[in-house]
């Protein structure tokens, strides 16, 4: 298993309610959309090639 760290987030109320829009039209957790934003962005940066879904 991989070792995790909780936090929390505070977010911008418009921000949050685009992730919940996200989040019941792809049926996902909000924690699984960030989670995945971040390691898109950390991949990004490391110069890793990325895909998209649509």
């Amino acid at each position: 298993m991989v070792p995790t760290k909780t936090f929390n987030l505070i977010l911008a109320f418009s921000t949050y309610r685009e992730l919940k829009h996200i989040s019941i039209k792809e049926g996902k957790p909000i924690s699984e959309i960030v989670r995945q934003g971040i390691d898109l962005v950390l991949k990004t940066r490391a110069g890793s090639p990325t895909t998209t879904k649509g």
